[in-house]
């Protein structure tokens, strides 16, 4: 949203930006985020221009205006992601960011070494790029499969703060474990006996 606000030139600034109508959009993948919020704030935009605003936001993140750092990694994620290791459960990222976003932010944050494979929306999946978000989850755990063939589908979980990444998991059946730090509470959340709620990452360690 920080590029689409600031790139007058490449589609027309977004004047009163809604966070309600934005954060519905939350852990779509990058292309489709951006097209959902332009679409929703009245703002024309072509495949050229939302790869524009793609190509911007990677260049300010790569460029140290955006850049992230520890002070932006969410509350209990590093102490989790070191119990997680040292208990040798296998971790990985699977991503709505562009790949080179996404690495950026792994890698600025220095906590990309705790993941064994990423899965970004620009990748593919079996030779055809991803268009769904569900297809970044699977494509993880295809190439952990290959690494380890005792993982599966059934002992596998989704972690995540988004309706999309819970959307994601349900559709290929994956568990799924919805942290409400991401503005989503159980309520909001259609039942499922493979949905799983903590209010923070900091329960998981107790």
């Amino acid at each position: 949203i920080g590029a689409i606000s600031k790139t007058d030139d490449v589609t027309g600034k977004i004047s009163s930006p809604n966070q309600k109508t934005i954060f519905k959009h939350y852990g779509k993948s990058a292309p489709l985020f951006i097209q959902s919020v332009l679409q929703d704030h009245g703002v024309p935009h072509t495949e050229t221009n939302i790869q524009e605003i793609i190509d911007y936001h990677s260049h300010e993140m790569n460029n140290g205006k955006n850049t992230m750092s520890d002070d932006h990694i969410l509350q209990g994620v590093r102490p989790l992601l070191t119990r997680l290791k040292k208990d040798e459960i296998h971790c990985v990222v699977a991503s709505g960011n562009t790949r080179k976003t996404g690495e950026s932010i792994l890698k600025s944050t220095g906590i990309n070494h705790y993941f064994e494979t990423t899965g970004f929306s620009t990748d593919s999946l079996h030779g055809k790029k991803i268009v769904k978000r569900s297809q970044i989850l699977e494509k993880v755990l295809e190439e952990m499969k290959m690494k380890d063939d005792s993982i599966t589908l059934e002992n596998s979980l989704c972690v995540g703060d988004t309706l999309n990444d819970v959307e994601a998991a349900r559709e290929i059946e994956m568990t799924c474990l919805l942290v409400e730090t991401g503005g989503l509470q159980k309520n909001d959340i259609p039942p499922s006996e493979n949905t799983y709620f903590v209010s923070t990452l900091e329960e998981c360690l107790k």
